[in-house]
């Protein structure tokens, strides 16, 4: 190729390439931001809980004498305060309208007194504070079909839920027998799981503050077994059925 050919050649390729270069830039401008792909969220609220079948306050065997098979019964708003719960995730967009996550939970409601009679005596419990922890695997779907501010989503979620143990201290008010502590619940680990709705609204590009409405479902708490000072050879303190609690929070989130 001769000298003139290559000069013809370089004079409009370099022209063309600095023309291209300008129409790119002119078209781009400000790159566009990529759509976050993870995020890690606090939150906390309150979850009212309920047992879905009332624990029996005392069950008796057959040779107790008291031709009764139980005697009262409680539910956990009998027990324990409202809950009040703190939490953590951390998420992970895998499309743009799906996210998987993983979460971890802590419950913990205060102490209560329950007053009950039994034969004629009239008794009281006063229980230890409630207190459990859940760690969770799940996913949800964010819409964005109104507004990209207000993110509505829906989701679910399943684990583990681990029970702390919990004793009463049982005063007789009306008879003059010395006060005892007794094993209510024991410690427990279950499966647990639920689902929730919740809305998002977008502060930044980094930030959300949202509101979350869940329902959770999760194993019953375990008899405990006790020896006890009335005349009943086996006193055995009833389960409670499928805990199911209903928490409200308020979520915190950075996106990354």
């Amino acid at each position: 190729m001769n000298k003139a050919n290559i000069f013809k050649m370089t004079s409009l390729i370099i022209p063309g390439f600095l023309a291209a270069n300008i129409c790119h830039s002119g078209t781009t401008g400000t790159p566009v931001l990529p759509i976050p792909m993870w995020s890690i969220g606090i939150e906390g609220g309150v979850a009212p809980t309920n047992y879905s079948t009332r624990s029996p306050t005392y069950l008796f065997n057959q040779s107790a004498g008291f031709g009764l098979s139980s005697v009262s019964s409680t539910n956990f708003s009998d027990q324990f305060h409202t809950p009040y719960t703190i939490g953590a995730e951390i998420a992970r967009l895998i499309a743009p309208s799906t996210s998987v996550f993983v979460e971890g939970n802590y419950f913990r409601g205060d102490s209560k007194t329950y007053y009950f009679t039994l034969r004629g005596i009239n008794i009281s419990h006063t229980f230890d504070y409630y207190e459990s922890y859940g760690i969770y695997l799940g996913g949800r779907y964010i819409s964005n079909y109104f507004s990209n501010k207000f993110l509505p989503y829906i989701g679910a979620k399943v684990g583990f839920m681990n029970y702390r143990a919990v004793n009463a201290s049982e005063h007789f008010l009306s008879v003059p027998i010395p006060s005892e502590i007794d094993p209510y619940y024991s410690s427990d680990t279950t499966v647990s799981g639920g689902v929730h709705i919740g809305l998002d609204y977008s502060m930044s590009e980094t930030f959300s503050l949202g509101v979350k409405f869940e329902v959770l479902a999760s194993g019953s708490r375990l008899s405990q077994v006790v020896q006890n000072k009335i005349p009943a050879p086996n006193v055995a303190i009833g389960n409670t059925g499928t805990l199911v609690s209903y928490p409200i929070e308020a979520i915190l989130k950075y996106k990354f």
